[in-house]
């Protein structure tokens, strides 16, 4: 359920308190229970979904990082750059020509 309700809310900054009203949670509780269950905490799970749909958005499109990051919900370009160098190990440029779209 947390990874369709992030799946679904990426690209507007999603909140953990936003999930747990939606499933009828206290927030601090679903913070601990997310972290306990699958040892990630609720914003790197946004920050793993984001990602993912910044590779496969570098992969499958010609748009700018610019555009890549606004479109995942990203929009301070140089942040988004950090966060993928970080979660990818290249920046955003050179995971695109590393994946042969440019």
């Amino acid at each position: 359920m947390l990874a369709a309700y992030i799946e679904g809310h990426y690209h507007s900054p999603p909140s953990l308190q936003d999930f747990a009203r939606v499933i009828g949670f206290h927030k601090g509780y679903l913070g601990q229970r997310t972290k306990q269950v699958t040892g990630q905490s609720f914003h790197q799970h946004v920050t793993r979904a984001r990602m993912d749909e910044a590779k496969r958005l570098l992969r499958q499109t010609s748009g700018s990082v610019r555009e890549v990051a606004d479109r995942v919900g990203i929009h301070d370009v140089d942040y988004f750059t950090t966060q993928f160098k970080r979660y990818t190990g290249k920046t955003p440029s050179g995971f695109r020509k590393r994946s042969g779209v440019e």
